[in-house]
């Protein structure tokens, strides 16, 4: 199921966000700087903030796998933070950095341009089309390109980004690209093959002090991504009278695929998630799929240009004592997550105390350290 750029346009305008006609440019979505973070994030869509553009997507990667699926280990993956040439620790994408780099990104409502891009055509316009939005005298760093192919390329992450915001809403923070086993597990003594779920929800108690402290608002998630650039968008401070609610873990899964033609293979990929016996559950999530015919999983479909869901008839199987391990895998990504607010030289100091290195001493494994024992009011006076 391709979608095309009408069609996208409809659910955009269900969500609702404001739909605009500029002149010379044709139809944008309008989004504030919060939301299009998100789109750019999820979507890879480029902020044209320079001619070739630059997106959001992967700048926050801290592990490819869960500490669970690795006998409890914890495996560093560059992205929040670099390695240099001696392997050393280095800033790679912080808040500071970012904003220093393109300050246009967390700042100023967004237009969100659709280029539809017919088979065989070259897709690397963002060059054009910055000097198009320039002749018609609009300012390029306040859009964002989103290539819509005509092929059905790379859609799937729009729909990972519609569901997105159903869970935000609902307080979860969101994810997609899930960390998970790329080669194989050992489970119950049978060697189980894995792959990469599209997409993950989850909450933990580690919500109740992003909420004490503003990084999440009163009752709304917030995608992973965001967390090391929060400090961009609004001031951290602790709220008076704040409420400790319980959380228990929760994980959801999505498998997301274009189209219904490619149902079994999403049914197959679902089995293997199920099969470890980790999350609580699992969805296909495929535009004109209302019935994955699974008992064990639910299903996100569009009807009338609207997100729906069905839950699953059956209870999944989960192991309590692989979520606790997971429970705690989560508190310390998010904490890393959040260390991204820090000014990078001031975090570097803390570590040169704690662990009494130089600076060129730092690595990354000091960094998982530093953030398995800090709680979050700590990380708070840091940034």
């Amino acid at each position: 199921m391709a979608l095309k750029k009408t069609e996208l346009l409809n659910i955009f305008k269900v969500i609702p966000f404001d739909l605009l006609e500029l002149k010379g440019i044709g139809t944008v979505i309008k989004m504030d700087a919060y939301s299009a973070f998100d789109f750019s994030a999820i979507t890879g869509a480029n902020y044209l903030v320079e001619p070739i553009g630059v997106t959001m997507k992967g700048r926050n990667e801290t592990f490819i796998h869960r500490a669970v699926f690795q006998e409890g280990s914890y495996i560093y993956s560059p992205g929040l933070f670099e390695r240099n040439i001696n392997r050393s620790l280095s800033e790679g994408n912080s808040a500071d950095k970012l904003l220093r780099l393109y300050p246009d990104v967390f700042s100023g409502d967004k237009y969100i341009l659709i280029n539809e891009i017919s088979t065989g055509s070259n897709s690397n316009i963002d060059i054009n089309v910055y000097n198009e939005i320039e002749k018609h005298g609009f300012n390029p760093k306040n859009f964002i390109l989103y290539k819509l192919f005509e092929s059905g390329q790379s859609q799937e992450s729009i729909y990972e980004y519609f569901t997105s915001l159903f869970y935000i809403k609902k307080g979860y923070i969101v994810e997609n690209q899930t960390p998970w086993f790329q080669q194989n597990y050992l489970y119950k003594g049978e060697r189980l093959n894995g792959g990469i779920p599209d997409f993950s929800a989850f909450k933990t108690d580690i919500i109740n002090p992003l909420r004490e402290f503003s990084i999440l608002s009163s009752n709304e998630g917030i995608l992973i991504n965001k967390i090391p650039v929060i400090k961009n968008f609004r001031t951290i401070k602790k709220k008076t009278n704040f409420t400790v609610s319980k959380v228990n873990y929760d994980l959801i899964i999505g498998e997301v695929k274009s189209d219904n033609s490619s149902i079994d293979q999403a049914i197959r990929q679902m089995n293997k998630y199920s099969n470890v016996e980790l999350a609580n559950k699992i969805y296909s999530i495929i535009p004109n799929c209302k019935n994955n015919g699974s008992e064990n999983f639910g299903e996100f479909y569009l009807d009338q240009n609207i997100l729906k869901i069905n839950e699953s008839k059956k209870s999944l199987t989960v192991n309590s004592v692989s979520q606790q391990i997971d429970r705690d895998w989560i508190n310390v990504n998010v904490k890393l997550n959040l260390l991204g607010n820090a000014n990078f030289n001031l975090l570097m100091q803390y570590l040169i105390n704690k662990y009494g290195l130089t600076k060129d001493e730092i690595k990354s494994f000091h960094l998982i350290d530093f953030a398995m024992n800090i709680s979050i009011p700590d990380i708070i006076k840091i940034i």
